[in-house]
């Protein structure tokens, strides 16, 4: 029979329901943690992947901004600074296609394969040592090229990084 008015009883009991309330409790708090513990997982390798498309725009843009400045250097006759701008581009471009081989289409991939090697025949005609208009006029469509090459790289590059953004 239950005794209501035996306090050692009355304690025992609600120390057992308390226990049992406790034991629901920590179950929960428990589910509730590796449910925030996966999420957090996801949300970090979702901002791991934005920083790598973060990464692969700047890359770009980086040597989008080089082959400008090749056209410069071309314009002005620098040939010692036009060698050095193609010994970047080409390295740059290897670098992005070794670094992110997913983060672009194989056609635009294929357009910084394209662009390096525009470099390296841009390279290879300064070589010869005389220049004439017609000459420089080849270099300078053949700088113009490479940046196209490497602006379609790029925008496709922005245009992932914009959509991963959104999601």
């Amino acid at each position: 029979m239950i005794n209501w008015h035996d306090p050692i009883f009355v304690w025992t009991a609600v120390g057992t329901v308390a226990g049992v309330v406790g034991v629901f409790l920590s179950l929960y708090v428990i589910r509730v943690t590796k449910g925030a513990r996966k999420a957090a997982r996801a949300a970090e390798r979702a901002v791991q992947a934005s920083a790598r498309k973060r990464g692969l725009v700047e890359e770009l843009e980086n040597v989008h901004h080089k082959a400008d400045q090749l056209g410069a250097l071309l314009q002005h006759e620098q040939w010692f600074a036009v060698q050095m701008r193609i010994q970047e581009i080409s390295a740059i471009c290897s670098q992005i296609l070794s670094r992110w081989p997913e983060g672009l289409s194989v056609e635009k991939r294929g357009n910084l394969t394209m662009a390096a090697g525009l470099a390296r025949s841009i390279g290879t005609r300064i070589s010869a040592s005389e220049f004439n208009a017609s000459e420089r006029g080849k270099l300078v469509t053949t700088q113009l090229r490479l940046s196209d090459h490497i602006s379609g790289a790029l925008g496709e590059a922005r245009k992932v990084e914009e959509r991963t953004l959104q999601i």
